[in-house]
């Protein structure tokens, strides 16, 4: 048993065991060997099924992240500011400049409601 080697997504949990338990976030978190217990997780994972993420990693979007990956959080928070200066580009441009079909229907709804 010893030996015994386990597929990527799958782990054991001690050397005399035979049971292999299926990973919660697949290949990424578990790559397959001859290691068992948490020295069976990828780098980054531990814990049962290595689904927790270990010292100095995070967990996003089902992923350990190594902490401190800055240039990773810069370029979400740009992200982020970006797609809502287009938002708020938008909403302001029907609001303040609407189309022409939009205005047309409104002129026909004020006209009507006298």
């Amino acid at each position: 048993l010893e030996t015994l080697a386990t597929k990527s997504k799958f782990m054991r949990y001690s050397i005399s065991s035979s049971s292999f338990y299926k990973c919660l976030f697949g290949r990424r978190a578990c790559p397959g060997g001859t290691e068992v217990g948490d020295m069976a997780c990828a780098t980054g994972y531990n814990g049962a099924r290595c689904a927790a993420c270990g010292k100095s990693f995070y967990k996003r979007l089902k992923k350990c992240k190594k902490c401190g990956d800055e240039n990773e959080q810069v370029l979400s928070f740009l992200f982020y500011i970006v797609v809502m200066l287009l938002f708020t580009y938008l909403v302001l441009m029907l609001l303040y400049n609407p189309p022409r079909f939009f205005r047309k229907a409104m002129t026909e709804v004020e006209g009507s409601g006298g």
